[in-house]
């Protein structure tokens, strides 16, 4: 168990700074470095849904510092302890080779190093609702009144840091005709710890509601069958590996005879499936259907798929199978380790080595400011031209930092406009370059990884002609 977790630390902290900041862990940065009142007062206008996260962020980097590896050490340390608490709740379902067998897998996992490697709330939200499943697990076996009060403080944790953690209480109360033969003695308790739950969840569910559905309003709608396979590409880290894991998860309802071992199969086959199911149909009011979302649902999957390998009846077949997976997991590590989803980090030093102090530079959406400036400090560059949009001022956060009006911020006379667009779509890019074409035309473009940088020269006004050439010329009669 110790080596498995000396491998996770290994695989999540060898590369953490090997990324550009993105949009989003810039607005975590922005938010971590303000004070107490000012983050109150930020959290209480927008982005209430990791108001929790960032509450926890800001006493982290209060002790460690704000610099993208200070910052993302905190899912770092999660991550890893993620690995010993996915062996513990093995454990209460399965016997203990499946449960090492779950370890090893989750050390390796692209999806727990990824997101082990980004200032962002999904390896605490998935280390806590290990452990909201296991206090589950031990209270359905042994229900006292201690254990009862440990549940419902873990999972109110799990859910305050992500409101989809709501999902996975939903599922528990599902599974628990299988869990236990005594589940309808132990129904009603367990329905009022639920509702325990969503009165704890009402203070941050009021914050969260604040502007209703609009912090979810840029997911595409997806209402075909097809993406509900997209979390489990993302828990396997590719399309064949998931489609194997599945198809090997699937037959372990086939392959165990054994009446208890086939209900805990089942516990955690709902455990997985239920939150995403309920996910993608909640899609359909309102899409909020993100892979990274449901990060609750990956320690039931790692745990089927190392129930399927120990299935296998020859310790060859199940050995090459084990070797398999964690060869492919650590070679899309690997190959992973530099890929950032937006690099700002290139936009940034490309911007700073070319700009000059007559440049102005232009930043969409506005909100990647955040991480636009920490890269250049953290990396000691100097940007000698101003940034005219967004203006933010040192410790305030501006409602317009969520709008994406051109109109927002003056042409100004400078000789070049440095545009640095993130995740920009067609309708807004079109009504931005609009806005600058009246004073300015594109001289050049690069392009990093869903980061555009584009300069744009002022255009200059035609020359009049030489004033003798007119010598001698008659005008016409009027």
């Amino acid at each position: 168990m110790a080596l498995f977790t000396a491998l996770g630390a290994l695989c999540a902290f060898l590369f953490i700074d090997g990324k550009s900041l993105s949009f989003d862990e810039g607005i975590s940065v922005w938010f971590a470095g303000l004070r107490w009142l000012d983050l109150w007062n930020s959290l209480h206008q927008v982005d209430g849904v990791q108001a929790p996260y960032y509450v926890v962020l800001h006493i982290w980097t209060t002790a460690f510092g704000s610099s993208p590896v200070a910052v993302r050490s905190l899912s770092g340390v999660f991550s890893v302890a993620t690995v010993p608490a996915i062996y513990l709740l093995a454990r209460s379902l399965v016997d203990r080779k499946t449960s090492l067998l779950a370890s090893l897998f989750c050390s390796t996992s692209v999806f727990v190093v990824t997101y082990a490697q980004i200032a962002r709330p999904y390896a605490l939200e998935s280390f806590s609702s290990i452990l909201s499943l296991l206090a589950f697990v031990y209270f359905q076996k042994r229900p006292t009144r201690l254990g009862a009060f440990g549940y419902v403080a873990i999972s109110g944790v799990a859910i305050y840091l992500h409101p989809f953690a709501l999902l996975m209480i939903a599922a528990q109360l599902v599974s628990l005709p299988l869990l236990t033969p005594n589940w309808r003695k132990q129904l009603p308790i367990s329905m009022i710890m639920a509702l325990t739950l969503a009165l704890l969840y009402t203070p941050i569910a009021v914050l969260q509601l604040n502007d209703g559905l609009s912090q979810f309003d840029w997911i595409p709608r997806q209402e075909d069958i097809v993406s509900l396979g997209r979390p489990l590409v993302a828990f396997a880290g590719s399309i064949a590996l998931a489609i194997v894991m599945i198809l090997c998860s699937s037959a372990l309802f086939f392959v165990v005879r054994d009446r208890e071992q086939r209900n805990h199969l089942g516990v955690l086959a709902i455990w997985f499936g239920f939150p995403i199911g309920l996910g993608w149909a909640i899609s359909f009011y309102h899409p909020v259907f993100v892979s990274r979302y449901f990060a609750s649902a990956f320690p039931p999957f790692v745990i089927l798929v190392a129930s399927s390998v120990r299935s296998i009846r020859s310790e060859i077949v199940s050995g090459l199978a084990t070797i398999l997976i964690v060869a492919l997991s650590i070679g899309a590590v690997w190959s992973g380790r530099n890929a950032s989803s937006q690099d700002i980090r290139g936009a940034a030093s490309l911007v700073s080595q070319n700009a000059t102090a007559h440049d102005a530079v232009v930043i969409f959406q506005p909100a990647a400011i955040f991480a636009f400036q920490e890269e250049l400090e953290h990396r000691g560059e100097v940007l000698r031209a101003p940034i005219v949009y967004p203006l933010v001022e040192a410790r305030s956060w501006s409602q317009d930092l969520r709008r994406i009006d051109p109109s927002l911020f003056p042409l100004g006379h400078y000789d070049h406009i440095w545009l640095v667009t993130i995740d920009l779509d067609r309708t807004h890019y079109a009504a931005l370059m609009a806005h600058l074409a009246k004073k300015y035309v594109e001289e050049s473009y690069q392009q990093y990884s869903n980061v555009a940088v584009q300069r744009l020269d002022a255009r200059r006004p035609a020359s009049p002609l030489p004033s003798h050439l007119f010598d001698g010329v008659v005008p016409p009669a009027e």
